[in-house]
């Protein structure tokens, strides 16, 4: 039988978290996909890792370190469900994701494309989720630019054909332009359910890979989103190390992992040691100045919780 869901999973270097993501995939309660894995040039264990899982469902391309675009770009022209299902290699999700995702499509069918609210999975495996929520929204460009509703990028299962037909910007590097294409072709809607988990780290990026990130993001909402993208203020290059890592930190202490908090914080200490935010960050984590709560996208609160799946 023709796969219905082709389940796309770039990876790079992800020896640590390739595996459970690989294992909650192959867990859902809906069956009829491929799992289609693209690795980018890793030269970790990575490849050795997903050799290692005996499972027709698997599709594994290995191809040179090209970029995460490209990757994805691949693994959507090998695969052949009607709709694709974005995962990252180092998050999870719960193993009733994809049915509920597909049982709402197949009830909506203006709709090209479906993502869902997100929790947190912190670096040692702890959690936070937002409230759950039966409601929807229809996407506007609003959302994806201004990150309202809780948009997840990796959390979208959208049509295949549709997205060939609109095409990635690999000019750019980002999936990001996509979803504003894909809504010259039909609805987006997000789920307020929190039907996937990203694993939020920041030790694996340097300070200019923050920086670059960062200003992709600008670009990419200036060019397919003028209009709202005025709202959004460019932040000094010295504070973007600052601005991600306070995240981090403030998630890993309200999830319970202290041990990533400390680490996130010691790190910027070394790097801006007289900021005086900095050395909040370090009170925080040591425990030593309290954190009353934690808000993500759209003044979401989020809450510690156990394994949620």
């Amino acid at each position: 039988m023709k796969a219905n869901i082709s389940v796309i999973m770039p990876v790079f270097n992800q020896e640590r978290y390739v595996a459970d993501a690989i294992k909650c995939i192959l867990d859902q309660t809906y069956k009829n996909f491929e799992f289609i894995i693209v690795d980018d040039g890793s030269t970790d264990r990575t490849v050795e890792i997903i050799k290692s899982f005996d499972n027709q469902r698997i599709r594994l391309i290995c191809a040179a370190h090209e970029g995460f675009v490209s990757a994805l770009k691949r693994a959507t022209h090998a695969a052949s469900g009607k709709w694709l299902a974005r995962m990252d290699s180092d998050d999870l999700c719960p193993p009733d994701r994809l049915e509920k995702q597909i049982d709402f499509l197949a009830k909506h069918p203006e709709c090209v494309f479906l993502t869902t609210a997100y929790g947190i999975v912190t670096p040692n495996d702890k959690f936070l989720k937002p409230p759950k929520s039966s409601k929807w929204h229809y996407v506007e460009a609003s959302d994806i630019t201004l990150a309202k509703r809780m948009f997840c990028d990796p959390a979208t299962i959208y049509n295949r054909e549709i997205a060939i037909k609109a095409s990635y910007d690999e000019k750019l590097g980002s999936e990001s332009p996509l979803w504003y294409k894909l809504l010259d072709h039909g609805k987006g809607i997000i789920l307020d359910e929190p039907l996937y988990y990203i694993r939020w780290r920041i030790g694996s990026l340097s300070r200019g890979q923050l920086k670059n990130a960062t200003e992709l993001h600008y670009q990419v909402r200036f060019k397919y989103d003028h209009a709202n993208i005025a709202s959004i203020n460019k932040i000094a290059p010295k504070k973007i190390d600052l601005r991600k890592e306070k995240l981090a930190v403030y998630y890993s202490v309200a999830a319970g992992d202290f041990r990533a908090a400390r680490k996130t914080a010691y790190d910027a200490w070394r790097r801006f040691p007289l900021n005086l935010e900095t050395l909040k960050l370090l009170l925080i984590s040591l425990g030593i100045r309290r954190l009353k709560s934690v808000y993500g996208p759209g003044d979401v609160k989020f809450s510690p919780i156990h394994k949620p799946f």
